[in-house]
């Protein structure tokens, strides 16, 4: 039997977990037993034994491992519902190709396309003294060297580089390990490979039906790293030196090195990475599972997180009409768009594109969009940008023209070659077909121009964004309106039954001031004052609104304007809330320059000095008008404005002239060194009227800053009040 035992072997006792019993003639094995010798006839010799039993063992590990991987792959719900016997088919093809899956590390497969070099800057050796840990965390270090080496990922290392081990904090509030080689990727040599696009991986998949998601498991640590490159990767733990056999997840060069080797393993096969998208046979639209972070997120509170919020919103802009325009302000308008979720369809290269455009003060705007078989119109894009400085100055045509151009490079890669229509609402630029460009840039595309009285409607979700009602503070002050003794007496003249004379003594000291008529209740600070309206919470928000919008002041201008007739506990900082929430106001908000202070000119009295200018830049009006006259008084301040149709001197005389005849002549006549005042019509008046004509020094605007000053209030009000209707500012 010695011969015997040396056959069998410890490795194979170990390999199998089996324990022989010559008492009972029996091999025991985790989970299973086998009689020896149970039928002498059936083995002529000892090997024969041997081969039976280990048949035997084999068969039934297999079983065991089979059901444990049936377990953990073949228990899938299909995103679509199938018959029995596509299942079926499903679960077949998943069975022979059955070593592509891996259920741990253990399982990893070893890409033989290529090996990852490290190649250096300067190849001085950076070794780093591993942190100090708790007993906790370096017992989670340890399991997780433990598994790395029993799947061959790493190896024990003698190396002369030695990299940290950091723990990060997960979602579960387990600790994941990581090494820092930051100092090793500061002298790394860059490699670059062009990482796949999205939008370019959307566009291939228009008109497919069937999809699958395959996900490459510990998808680095299947690439082998290169001999030489191997010491490179130590790293340091509490308990010994460690370096990687397989490509580690933080190496400088891991994403674009992977990426190639994807890219020659499939070669010209159509292969896409849905990242927090939903792709359909025709249809696109955000992940809802990723957007619902987004959902609930706190607001920025410094430059570093507006940032990132904004980069997490720019990766979703196509799906959002006018992004630039919303992201001026930024943040709420912003937040309830990509709750929105709408859902664009893919592009068909094969189809006819229509491109709308349009422009604003402040931002384009493009709509791409394509017609189906029944002729129902659907977006396939959106895409917009805030102006630049420059830009802001031009010409409402220009403005539209710059739309126009700017979409038709922006959606290049869709249009280049095509014939494809462009949809503005502005009449002006039919001239643009016309155009003889030098540079052939728009000789490239061969498109028509068509013009539209207004913006199609579009199966987009608009909307409306009100912010959350701002609570009174009014700490034991409580609000009349959810006073229910005090409404019960105002509505019929008596108290509630039952009611205390604890509770009745507070309500007899105020109920004088307040008075219900019509179900609006109306109060007074005393009884020489004038009733006001005191506005239910819900009412509140809207009526600072209309307030604001008179002018879209500030808000201690809205302040005043409201409490005219109304009142409540707190109203100046609900008036605050509100003015600061308002998209348009932040859009066209300035800062603040500041200057050496001025000294103030001498005034000798009331119209005694006055400032005269001309505004222009602005849209062409139904009237023909193009511009405004303003003059300023300088002692009261009283600003004083006309439309004006151009800057001839005769139509400056006449408005200078009918403002004479209101108020009186003046002293003295400010105004700038342009050839609309310096003339011989209007120094005449000046002088006829006896006053003198003084000029600013060139390119000094605050000599004559009343004037200008005002001339900023004035074209910021017309900038908000006529937003939607730019071309009815004079009204």
């Amino acid at each position: 039997m010695e011969d015997y035992e040396v056959l069998l072997g410890l490795n194979w006792f170990e390999q199998t977990g089996a324990g022989i019993f010559p008492s009972e003639k029996i091999l025991r094995f985790p989970g299973h037993t086998v009689r020896l010798l149970k039928d002498d006839s059936k083995y002529e010799t000892f090997d024969d034994m041997v081969d039976v039993l280990l048949t035997e063992v084999v068969d039934e590990v297999d079983k065991e491992d089979e059901s444990d991987w049936e377990t953990q792959v073949l228990k899938f719900e299909p995103s679509i519902p199938l018959d029995c016997l596509q299942l079926k088919q499903l679960k077949s093809l998943i069975k022979k190709n059955r070593d592509m899956f891996a259920l741990s590390i253990e399982d990893l497969g070893e890409c033989a396309v290529r090996e990852h070099i490290i190649n250096l800057i300067d190849n001085s050796p950076i070794f780093l003294q591993p942190y100090r840990k708790s007993a906790s965390e370096r017992n989670e270090i340890q399991k997780e060297i433990n598994k790395m080496l029993k799947a061959r990922v790493i190896r024990p290392s003698k190396s002369a580089w030695s990299a940290q081990v950091i723990m990060i904090p997960k979602k579960d509030g387990t600790k994941r390990m990581c090494i820092d080689y930051r100092k090793l990727n500061a002298v790394t040599k860059q490699v670059n490979w062009p990482l796949p696009v999205i939008n370019d991986i959307f566009d291939r998949l228009s008109g497919s039906k069937w999809f699958s998601a395959l996900d490459l498991k510990s998808s680095y640590l299947q690439v082998k790293m290169s001999p030489d490159s191997i010491e490179k990767t130590a790293f340091s733990t509490p308990d010994g030196n460690y370096e990687f056999l397989r490509l580690p997840f933080c190496s400088k060069n891991a994403p674009a090195d992977f990426s190639g080797i994807m890219n020659q393993v499939l070669g010209n096969l159509n292969f896409v990475e849905i990242v927090g998208h939903i792709v359909s046979k025709n249809d696109i639209s955000m992940d809802p599972a990723k957007i619902e972070a987004k959902k609930n997120r706190v607001a920025p509170k410094n430059v570093k997180q507006l940032q990132q919020f904004i980069g997490l919103c720019n990766y979703y802009r196509r799906f959002i009409k006018d992004f630039a325009k919303i992201a001026t302000p930024l943040f709420k308008l912003l937040q309830k768009d990509l709750v929105s979720r709408p859902t664009l369809r893919l592009p068909d290269l094969n189809r006819p594109f229509i491109l709308y455009t349009d422009s604003s003060g402040y931002a384009l705007g493009a709509i791409l969009t394509q017609k189906d078989d029944d002729g129902n119109e659907y977006v396939c894009a959106y895409a917009s940008r805030i102006l630049k400085n420059a830009e802001v100055n031009y010409g409402i045509t220009e403005k539209e023209c710059l739309a126009v151009v700017w979409a038709i490079k922006f959606y290049r890669v869709y249009l280049y070659g095509t014939h494809f229509k462009v949809i503005t609402d502005h009449s002006a630029l039919a001239w643009l077909i016309k155009i003889v460009d030098p540079t052939a840039r728009l000789a490239r595309w061969k498109s028509s121009f068509k013009h539209r009285c207004s913006r199609p409607v579009l199966s987009t979700e608009v909307i409306r964004t009100d912010s959350e009602e701002s609570e009174d503070n009014q700490g034991k002050t409580l609000d009349p309106w959810e006073d229910e003794v005090l409404l019960h007496f105002l509505r019929y003249g008596k108290y509630p039954n039952g009611i205390s004379k604890k509770t009745i003594k507070p309500i007899k000291c105020k109920v004088d001031n307040f008075k219900l008529e019509n179900e609006i209740l109306y109060y007074r600070k005393d009884i020489n004052s004038k009733f006001l309206i005191w506005p239910k919470k819900a009412e509140r928000r809207e009526l600072i609104t209309k307030a604001h919008l008179f002018g879209h002041f500030q808000a201690a201008s809205t302040y005043d304007k409201l409490k005219e007739n109304n009142f409540w506990k707190n109203m100046i900082n609900d008036v605050i809330n509100v003015v600061r929430e308002c998209i348009t106001c932040q859009r066209h908000q300035k800062c603040k320059i500041l200057n050496h202070p001025a000294q103030a000119l001498k005034v000798d009295g009331i119209f005694a000095r006055i400032g005269i200018d001309l505004v222009f830049g602005l849209p062409v009006t139904e009237e023909g008008y193009k511009g405004i006259m303003v003059i300023t008084e300088y002692l009261s301040k009283f600003p004083y404005a006309e439309p004006i149709k151009s800057k001839s001197r005769e139509e400056i005389v006449q408005i200078l002239w009918r403002y004479i005849s209101l108020f009186g002549p003046t002293k003295i006549v400010l105004s700038d060194q342009g050839i609309e005042f310096n003339n011989k019509l209007v120094d005449g008046l000046i002088r006829w009227v006896g006053a003198e004509h003084k000029i600013t020094s060139a390119y000094n605007p605050p000599t004559n800053g009343l004037t200008e000053r005002f001339n900023q209030t004035l074209i910021e009000s017309l900038r908000k009040h006529a937003e939607t209707t730019p071309n009815n500012w004079d009204k």
